[in-house]
């Protein structure tokens, strides 16, 4: 922001001002009159206005739809430069925490507020909007942070009240980046470019956080919340925190005011996307009007894009551009003018041909009116999601044509049910039940779409409660308490510059701190380690990869060593049989995530969910909406990793008694090994990590962990609401089993065998944990399924996640969903890897059924006695653990 710090000064929130916002009674300050005018701008009220484009977001992921609303948020983004996005998939504890942490910072006594101040001629901070060029400055008070790139984040302007604000922010602003990279796939297939083309312009940019607070006015008509603007970013995303009205979008000379649908985002195209798309979609004019009773509340993400520097139109629309191009900094100082000036668009300027009297009139405020008019009714006048008249073609129906539909918005009912409502209004395609075949069927014609992660920076927005020596030096391994580096003088506090470049993810958030910041939380020391969590679980020793077995696994004309000979180990009770063939009763269920996100098949999807869960354990999802960019770098990074050498793999290799660590997998009692090797670490919680087991080769690998741990996180809160919905209990519960519990992450690698008969790639076994995700990285066979008496082989779905249910989620639901033993064979010419991560689950520390599932079957028992007694059932591979608890 250097070079127009003088020019984009924003005022701090005086003592005076915060009065003015808090009594009605009070004279309005004259710096906050703004002058009326009616310059031809109309606003609309009850009976004439048009609503924004409903952009429905499950369609989006669901095949049978994606073309008509890829259409849709085409239409949108071209005429209205406007949308409000449902069923988008955004984690709602996450987005209920913003809200709440929102509304009580603002509830916060001045003083509070003023210790995260804006500075004289900074943006960063808490403060007013900013300030006109003739002194006039809008009716709200605002904080404005910056969240990505990580390594830019400034924690000084972060509140550290409420506690947990920090934290909200973070999660929130990963959520919003996921988002973005969901939504920029759809807008490339519309414009007709490569996904990564645009992805390309958004990555690595900038992230701004804006929360606004606009006070009730007993005047609205001589305030304004704020001026007319455009954005300067490339996209926007408004989460309305309360249901108190007052955006207005600018359309066809004429302010159309904003309702918010419940659960909705509304979301904008920014001028800098206008110019990337060469004009093909609209940034226009919005304002705020102010209510004369109620306050109103949002928080708003604003997502940067560029192409190397410069704003310009993407050259693959291979079109003739239309804007020249501009320097970011060039395009932000001319921005920041316009914005202050409240005048015409920069963009504007940066049109080839352009001339003033080109410009259209400055947008300026008329008298806003009476907030009662501000509750809209819909005009009817076409398509209730698209405003497309009812004659257009391809806007919604398979045939073409739009069929006439009651008006939106004039009755009925609220709440959510209306946003379920709408979501399914111009809706003509066929739909009903789908067979096993067609499914897997179209899971092999489908392949799933995605979105972007950035890295994670749970830990540098909750710096104060990460350990110091996870975060390692460039010159040395990270610090422990026993090795101090003199450059701090405080015992127990670690100087980590300087750091090694390119920063990872995982370094970064402690560059611009002080060492007395890196304390952590509550004044408590960390977990440390899965290692240290364990102590008293010894007998769970995994061995190191020795040379020799190194030299087995790679070459195949070696005797195979005695001790991974397991030819007369029987693997489970009972006669085994092993299904082949294309039998269909032999394949895993395949569940679709974008039914479970579309209204119209998310009932039969939960069912279909919930039938997997209970006969099976197991089922492959597709249409997961995890970002493929996240998960093919996860594939190379574990490939380079397995094919570097025995000395490179073993710097993180497991040690004695530990668990985390590369190497085999657990002996069993009778000192049998699996013929694999592998890599385990603990990824969540973050404070628990350590780094001293997270290969730093290939250099990208922690990063590529971190980003893809995130999204399996994500993945897994999204399955638990169905699976909530198909227990018949509040999301809530469940949710809070899995949240803030332990996340492991394992990397194997199952080498050819010559003689696979005589080896086991894993001894059969049920998971130990409540959810487990499994990456298949090649197309070698090798898992297989218990059911019914028999192995039943799984063959991966292109692009989909093999999901099973774990120990403890069988428990938690009281029996009611399966987990089952399986294990991995052995290919004779063929490696196979994978990348599985495990979420671990309990109730206040206690494995127990919930009690919202009526009268318990299991017997309740600590975690950490489960895990002895489960270990043991993995060590001896004999029956299950969680059987002796039943009643």
């Amino acid at each position: 922001m250097e070079g127009i710090n003088d020019d984009s000064n924003r005022d701090i929130i005086t003592e005076a001002a915060a009065m003015a916002f808090a009594d009605p009674h009070l004279q309005i300050p004259d710096r906050y009159i703004r002058a009326v005018g009616g310059s031809g701008v109309v606003v609309v009220g009850d009976g004439e206005s048009l609503e924004l484009p409903v952009v429905d977001m499950a369609r989006l992921l669901d095949p049978e739809h994606r073309e008509a609303e890829v259409a849709l948020l085409g239409s949108a983004c071209r005429s209205w430069g406007f949308f409000q996005l449902i069923n988008h998939g955004v984690d709602e504890a996450v987005i209920q925490k913003m809200k709440d942490n929102t509304v009580q910072f603002f509830e916060l006594p001045l003083e509070d507020k003023n210790t995260v101040a804006v500075r004289p001629g900074g943006i960063e901070g808490f403060g007013h909007h900013f300030r006109s060029s003739a002194g006039k400055l809008d009716w709200a008070e605002n904080l404005m942070v910056e969240t990505q790139p990580f390594q830019q984040r400034n924690l000084e302007f972060w509140p550290s009240k409420p506690p947990t604000f920090r934290d909200s922010i973070d999660k929130y602003a990963m959520e919003m980046w996921n988002l973005t990279t969901r939504l920029l796939r759809f807008m490339a297939s519309d414009l007709g470019v490569e996904q990564e083309t645009l992805l390309a312009a958004f990555r690595g940019k900038r992230q701004t956080f804006g929360l606004h607070h606009y006070p009730p006015c007993r005047h609205p008509e001589k305030v304004i919340g704020i001026s007319p603007h455009s954005d300067g970013f490339g996209l926007t995303l408004l989460l309305q925190v309360n249901d108190t009205l007052g955006l207005q979008v600018s359309k066809d000379g004429r302010w159309h005011p904003v309702r918010p649908l419940p659960g909705a985002f509304i979301v904008n195209v920014g001028e800098i996307l206008e110019v990337l798309t060469n004009g093909r979609y609209k940034s226009v004019f919005h304002r705020v009007a102010v209510d004369a009773e109620r306050g109103r509340v949002t928080v708003v993400v604003f997502q940067d894009a560029c192409i190397n520097g410069l704003v310009k139109p993407l050259p693959e629309l291979g079109e003739t551009p239309r804007y020249r191009a501009i320097g970011k900094s060039e395009y932000f100082k001319g921005h920041t003018a316009e914005v202050l000036g409240q005048g015409e668009r920069f963009i504007d300027t940066l049109k080839k041909g352009f001339k003033k009297e080109h410009m259209p009139p400055a947008a300026t405020l008329p008298a806003p009116p009476p907030s009662s008019t501000l509750a809209v009714v819909a005009a009817w006048g076409g398509c209730g999601r698209c405003r497309l008249p009812t004659s257009s073609p391809g806007a919604g129906s398979s045939g073409g044509e739009l069929a006439a539909s009651p008006p939106v918005g004039s009755g009925g009912g609220e709440g959510a049910a209306a946003a379920a409502e709408l979501a399914t209004l111009r809706r003509t395609e066929m739909s009903g039940a789908l067979t096993h075949s067609h499914r897997r069927k179209r899971a092999m014609q489908w392949p799933p779409l995605s979105s972007a992660t950035m890295p994670l920076a749970y830990y540098s927005a909750t710096a104060d409660s990460l350990a110091p020596n996870f975060w390692p030096a460039a010159t040395a391994p990270a610090p422990t308490p026993h090795r101090q580096p003199k450059e701090c003088p405080r015992p127990g506090c670690y100087t980590l510059t300087p750091l090694r470049e390119p920063w990872s993810s995982l370094e970064i958030g402690f560059l611009k701190r002080s060492c007395k910041e890196r304390s952590t939380s509550l004044g408590q020391k960390a977990n440390w380690s899965l290692d240290k969590s364990m102590e008293g679980v010894k007998a769970m020793n995994r061995d190191i990869i020795t040379q020799d077995a190194a030299m087995a696994f790679a070459d195949h004309h070696l005797h195979i060593p005695d001790r991974f000979v397991r030819a007369d180990e029987v693997p489970a009770a009972g006669e085994v049989v092993v299904v082949g063939g294309d039998d269909e009763s032999s394949e895993l269920p395949v569940v679709d995530m974008a039914r479970l996100l579309d209204p119209e098949h998310r009932e039969e999807e939960i069912a279909w969910l919930g039938s997997a869960c209970r006969s099976w354990g197991f089922f492959q999802l597709i249409n997961h909406g995890v970002d493929q960019a996240v998960i093919q770098k996860m594939k190379e990074n574990t490939v380079q990793f397995f094919e570097l050498p025995l000395e490179d793999k073993n710097t993180v290799a497991v040690r004695p008694g530990g668990i985390e660590g590369f190497g085999h997998h657990f002996r069993s009692s009778a000192g049998k090994l699996d013929w694999a090797e592998n890599l385990i670490v603990q990824t969540q919680p973050f404070q628990q990590r350590n780094l001293d087991f997270w290969p730093s080769n290939p250099p990208t690998f922690r990063d590529s962990i971190d980003k893809y741990t995130v999204e399996m996180s994500n993945l897994t809160m999204r399955l638990l609401r169905f699976m909530a919905s198909d227990l018949g209990v509040e999301q809530e519960p469940l949710l809070a089993a899995f949240r803030g519990k332990r996340q492991s992450t394992a990397l194997h690698h199952y080498p050819p065998c010559r003689h696979p008969e005589k080896v086991i790639g894993i001894a059969p076994h049920s998971d130990g944990f409540g959810l487990t995700l499994l990456l298949q990285v090649d197309d070698t066979p090798g898992l297989q399924v218990s059911n019914g008496g028999r192995w039943h082989p799984v063959r991966p779905l292109p692009g989909a996640f093999i999901i099973n249910i774990g120990e403890t989620l069988e428990v938690l639901t009281n029996g009611l969903y399966r987990s089952v033993f399986h294990r991995v064979v052995v290919d004779t010419e063929r490696d196979r890897v994978t990348v599985v991560v495990f979420q671990d689950v309990c109730i206040d520390g206690v494995l127990k059924p919930l009690p919202e599932l009526g009268e318990p079957l299991y017997h309740a028992i600590g975690k950490l006695e489960y895990f002895k007694g489960h270990t043991t059932e993995v060590v001896g591979q004999g029956e299950r653990f969680i059987d002796t608890l039943k009643k």
